[in-house]
């Protein structure tokens, strides 16, 4: 890593920054980054707010038919 993050390497890593799971020097350049690139802060926000989002919705049980058909399609995929 060169010390700076330009626009691809952050997309590739912006989930991981957002949910606090990067080192703190690569957060501080990805912080410097969107301070200066609108773009790249504008999918930040974006991204942040979409998981804002999707942790306020409220949880529902499966209907036990799918229930039943997710668990035999994750057997099978993990079975390769």
């Amino acid at each position: 890593m060169d010390g700076t993050v330009d626009c691809r390497r952050l997309f590739a890593q912006l989930s991981a920054a957002l949910d606090g799971e990067l080192p703190p020097g690569l957060c501080e350049e990805i912080r410097a980054h969107l301070a200066g690139c609108a773009p790249c802060e504008a999918v930040a926000r974006s991204l942040a707010r979409t998981v804002e989002l999707c942790r306020n919705v409220p949880r529902r049980p499966l209907p036990e038919g799918l229930r039943s058909e997710l668990r035999g399609l994750l057997a099978r995929h993990g079975a390769r």
